[in-house]
């Protein structure tokens, strides 16, 4: 038998990445078989470390109806991003209300250099160029040991934007929400992203956020113009009407004409640090 699969491995008749990724496939199976509860307290067990007192369900989260199985072969929808959420009507997964104490903020990039330091009071953040990010949606099991050294980490952001079609702008809502469930069942403490527009006929963007949580949202190229600032601080008054956020971490300029009561953890961006450095 070892002669033959040798003599196969030798000559090609074995593909190797496709047997790699069946094994991975295998793993993660056996990770995922456990019943929703035992998945549901092992996850419970591991995050209050980390989120401390201020672990909240948002109204519903129930050990009712949970996602629990794979509709295509293989998985090609990564499917176990989801597994064990509470869905939307829309299907986007429910996450847990949280609080959060950072320092400061970086971006997932910056994140990854060695020379930084206090990663454990430090929150990252993806408010960067979407190919930047693109790898957590390829592998994001390579990365859950580097989050899982930050104080918390802030909602995926895949860009969504009103000229892109509806059907691109609701996929990227799904994207970073079931890459935020995921990360969550891993113990990580993850600050729900609010992408913040004009909601009317625009509600399912708020779909699955936590209402009384830790919210994160960024003014990155939304407040260049008069126009824009108010764009933006009346998205802001909306979302805060709709999910009561007890606080809000904000990357980037924080308009002058925003009025609200919300504690708001204001950290500059990557792009004005830098520019911070070259002004000294």
């Amino acid at each position: 038998m070892e002669e033959l699969l040798q003599y196969a491995l030798e000559h090609g008749m074995i593909n190797m990445s496709y047997v790699q990724e069946q094994m991975e496939m295998n793993e993660r199976r056996e990770l995922l078989d456990p019943t929703i509860s035992e998945v549901f307290d092992e996850w419970n067990d591991r995050r209050l470390p980390i989120c401390g007192d201020f672990f909240v369900f948002m109204g519903g989260f129930s050990m009712g109806e949970r996602y629990t199985r794979y509709s295509t072969a293989n998985d090609v929808m990564k499917e176990f991003l989801i597994y064990g959420a509470e869905l939307t009507e829309m299907g986007f997964p429910i996450l847990p209300a949280v609080n959060c104490y950072p320092s400061d903020s970086v971006d997932f990039q910056s994140s990854l250099s060695r020379s930084l330091k206090g990663h454990r009071k430090l929150n990252v953040n993806f408010y960067i160029e979407d190919y930047k990010i693109q790898c957590l949606w390829n592998n994001i099991d390579k990365y859950i040991n580097h989050l899982s050294c930050f104080e918390s980490v802030c909602g995926l952001n895949y860009s969504i934007d009103t000229r892109m079609p509806l059907v691109m702008q609701m996929w990227n809502k799904y994207r970073n929400m079931a890459v935020d469930w995921y990360l969550t069942l891993q113990g990580i403490t993850v600050v729900p992203h609010v992408t913040i527009l004009p909601y009317k006929g625009r509600e399912w963007l708020l779909d699955g956020i936590p209402k009384h949580s830790s919210v994160s949202c960024s003014t990155i190229g939304k407040v260049r113009s008069k126009e824009a600032v108010k764009e933006f601080c009346d998205g802001f008054e909306e979302m805060e009407q709709l999910i009561e956020p007890k606080k809000v971490v904000m990357i980037g300029i924080m308009p002058d004409e925003l009025k609200t009561n919300v504690e708001i953890l204001n950290f500059k961006s990557s792009h004005q640090k830098d520019l911070s450095k070259y002004r000294r």
